[in-house]
């Protein structure tokens, strides 16, 4: 019964053999430019993302320019925004900087990611991680010592499934932070940057978690390839949970009260409280 049990595992494991085992190779690529793919298997006859990044890119400069008006109407002439205050020099300037990143934001975006995968690369060759392996195959050799091997070995490909469609959802996130970018540069003219602000935060948190699961990936293809079942089923559960694990401790959440944010806001008022015990 077991030998039965066993067998069944490994044809699993075997039968994902095309899926999964090169699925996480050009997995950067596809993260960071979603689009391309989906127009590569799609074609430009259904779907065509340049006029929908012009539509866009229109519509979010018309909102810029009518947000700009009101509240310069609202702050200068009826006096009835609370940003009075601000410099009428200063609030064309938020004009002027919210044009701007628009406009320069694609060519900011490849830099930011051919940046993104020669750091990815050099992880990689840090970790010694050039090639894939061939991952079922390794997982069906190590799974025919036992029953309970092989049902780690489908505890890790389900797992590795799981991994690289929460990578593909997060390539499709990135896909639509980046065409709603224009949108989100309406909150450049609040003092506090407005909806920017949370924006930009989430943008390099995807992109953060984009590269961390890819890389964790990998080790646990070496992990596999050692017989490493056990750490690799740990490795996988902190790549899925690498998101809100981002949101913890790398980058702000909420309303900046946590994380680094409160780490410095500590630091410096216990800096000031020192300099002031000092001058007594």
């Amino acid at each position: 019964m077991d030998k039965l049990i066993t067998e069944l595992l490994i044809s699993i494991i075997e039968s994902a053999d095309n899926a999964i085992n090169y699925a996480f190779d050009n997995l950067i690529d596809l993260c960071f430019n979603a689009e391309d793919y989906l127009t590569q298997i799609l074609g430009l006859e259904v779907i065509n993302f340049d006029s929908l990044k012009s539509i866009i890119l229109s519509f979010a400069i018309s909102l810029i320019v009518l947000k700009f008006l009101k509240k310069g109407v609202e702050m200068y002439i009826s006096w009835t925004d609370g940003s009075a205050d601000t410099p009428i020099h200063i609030y064309i300037l938020y004009f002027v900087r919210s044009i701007i990143v628009i406009l320069v934001f694609p060519l900011l975006y490849d830099i930011f990611v051919s940046v993104g995968k020669d750091f990815s690369n050099d992880i990689m060759q840090a970790l010694n991680i050039t090639n894939q392996e061939a991952l079922t195959q390794n997982l069906a050799t190590i799974s025919g010592v036992g029953i309970f091997t092989a049902l780690l070995g489908v505890i890790d490909l389900i797992m590795l499934i799981l991994l690289y469609v929460q990578a593909l959802m997060r390539g499709v996130e990135m896909f639509v932070l980046k065409i709603s970018f224009p949108i989100f540069c309406t909150g450049l003219l609040d003092s506090n940057k407005g909806i920017f602000a949370p924006y930009i935060k989430k943008f390099f948190q995807s992109v953060f978690t984009i590269i961390l699961q890819i890389a964790l990936a990998k080790i646990v293809v070496l992990l596999i390839s050692t017989g490493q079942l056990i750490m690799s089923v740990a490795t996988l559960l902190v790549a899925l949970r690498t998101p809100k694990f981002l949101q913890e401790f790398v980058l702000l959440s909420g309303n900046g009260s946590s994380g680094i944010s409160n780490i410095i806001h500590t630091t410096s008022k216990i800096i000031e409280l020192k300099g002031q015990i000092s001058k007594k």
